[in-house]
């Protein structure tokens, strides 16, 4: 998940001097956002596991 927002380097040096302007700090909001989703989904899919194999 966190692969998804790590800084590449475009291997064109014409795009790379003029449009690499990713900064993580833009997107530190969506990624804490996106984390807390991830473990919520996770924890209920436990859950469910959980329930089906004690029945």
């Amino acid at each position: 998940m966190l692969d998804r927002y790590k800084k590449r380097k475009p291997r064109d040096p014409t795009i790379r001097e003029q449009f690499n302007n990713y900064r993580f700090i833009d997107y530190k909001e969506d990624v804490i956002d996106l984390i807390g989703r991830v473990t919520a989904v996770s924890l209920a899919t436990m859950q469910i596991i959980a329930q089906m194999s004690a029945q």
